[in-house]
């Protein structure tokens, strides 16, 4: 099964630590045992098009397509 370690350098993570911060957290629903709050859209904008390149790679998809290739689904601070 492929593997795919990735570090946030370069993707704002102090920052986001920051705006997580400030964030109100609650419980999201029975299939989590822990509190949430959404993050904001722009930054997994960023982590989707960090990421699009070697997920492509690792899962042998041939280069990515102009703009990107990965969909993101949901992004919260958990």
């Amino acid at each position: 099964m492929p593997l795919l370690v990735a570090e946030a350098r370069g993707l704002a993570a102090d920052r986001m630590f920051e705006v997580a911060r400030d964030r109100p957290f609650a419980p999201d629903g029975p299939h989590y045992p822990g509190i949430r709050s959404r993050a904001p859209a722009t930054y997994a904008r960023l982590i989707a098009r960090a990421l699009s390149g070697p997920v492509h790679e690792l899962m042998g998809w041939g280069p990515p397509p102009a703009g990107g290739g990965l969909s993101v689904i949901a992004s919260d601070f958990s």
